[in-house]
């Protein structure tokens, strides 16, 4: 019995080699496919978050740059710098208050440069047509901030000459005394022209900066703190500076003929 097994042993034996040699590799392939699984994965989890991260950030900052995006100036090499500025109340300010001769001076010097020189160059930029300076060359135009300042304070240049907008407005009796009916109510067309063009100008600027309110001991609701706000504003000396060599003398606009007007003299 002994000898009709001992054939079976060693095959027993050598199968169970066999299958712990053929085993073997199996399990090891089977780990290193577990592990490159697992490595795959981390690979393809970490490539993904890299992925989004980026395109994240990208997002954020064309949003970012999308909102702050401001339209290249219509006009050549203006010299545009932003400083913190805080607005300057009623006291001590050269442009407000009552009629006089050194208020009305300040706001000629300020309008000084209003009347500007233009290349068709410009125009063509926004589809745009100007009068002809036929001494000088180009165009006349304005700037948009002069439009402003224009309602705010400027002489009429029509039939009403010395006349002024809203600040003169606020002092009808001053300014405007003795009109006639008829050029009161012209005139209240222009001022009301320049409440919407204003209006329009305080939406398109956006100015968010922080406007505060304080306590009146004689008021019993906060009071607006007009003075202490600071604001991002353009630095003006700078902006003016950079037209400074376009600026049309008023002389020379009063030369121009309109081309469309019969010369009866």
């Amino acid at each position: 019995m002994d000898q009709e097994h001992e054939p079976f042993l060693p095959a027993k034996a050598e199968s169970r080699g066999e299958s712990e040699e053929s085993s073997s590799p199996n399990t090891s392939s089977q780990l290193l496919a577990t592990f490159k699984g697992w490595r795959g994965v981390v690979i393809l989890h970490t490539t993904l978050i890299l992925l989004y991260t980026i395109i994240s950030i990208v997002t954020i900052r064309a949003a970012r740059n999308t909102n702050s995006l401001r339209p290249p100036p219509a006009i050549d090499h203006l010299d545009f710098a932003y400083t913190p500025t805080i607005y300057h109340n009623l006291t001590n300010n050269p442009y407000a208050g009552p009629p006089s001769p050194a208020l009305d001076a300040a706001w000629t010097a300020l309008l000084s440069p209003m009347h500007i020189r233009v290349s068709e160059a410009e125009l063509r930029r926004d589809n745009q047509e100007s009068v002809a300076l036929t001494e000088g060359g180009g165009f006349l135009g304005w700037m948009g901030v002069f439009h402003g300042l224009h309602c705010v304070k400027r002489v009429l240049a029509d039939n009403y000459a010395g006349k002024n907008m809203l600040r003169k407005w606020n002092y009808k009796e001053y300014y405007h005394a003795g009109l006639s009916a008829k050029e009161k109510e012209h005139l209240a067309s222009h001022v009301d022209h320049c409440f919407e063009m204003l209006r329009q100008a305080v939406l398109c600027h956006g100015d968010a900066s922080l406007t505060t309110f304080k306590w009146h001991p004689a008021k019993t609701r906060p009071m607006f703190n007009a003075s202490e706000s600071v604001h991002t504003c353009v630095d003006w000396g700078r902006l003016m500076a950079s037209v400074r060599d376009r600026v049309v003398d008023e002389k020379e606009i009063l030369r121009l003929r309109n081309p469309l007007v019969r010369d009866e003299g």
